[in-house]
């Protein structure tokens, strides 16, 4: 990825500018997460919703780090947190549902 010049110039543009280039693998898992919040409709977000503490405790821990200092392995297990509130909270729909995405992937 290419990074801007103006977040690579000063000390802690540095910082950012790892974290920004490090970000590729977490972009694909909240895409994948957002697929399936999609998928799922309102049974999926009423029971992410129903996770509120664990969601609550993961953002304000990240959020109380990054008025401080923004270093991967501070934010790294409230960032686990907030992807296993979410993961548990995923309502996929019936089988009838997803009987043509289930055949779709046995013939290849």
């Amino acid at each position: 990825m290419d990074v801007p010049a103006a977040i690579t110039d000063s000390g802690s543009g540095a910082e950012c500018a790892e974290l920004y280039q490090d970000a590729g693998g977490e972009l694909g898992l909240l895409a994948g997460l957002l697929i399936f919040i999609l998928w799922g409709g309102a049974a999926t977000r009423k029971a992410i919703f129903s996770n509120w503490p664990l969601i609550a405790a993961g953002g304000l821990s990240i959020g109380a780090y990054s008025l401080v200092l923004v270093t991967p392995r501070y934010v790294g297990g409230s960032a686990v947190l907030l992807f296993v509130a979410i993961l548990a909270g995923i309502r996929l729909p019936r089988k009838d549902q997803t009987a043509p995405l289930h055949n779709m992937w046995l013939r290849r």
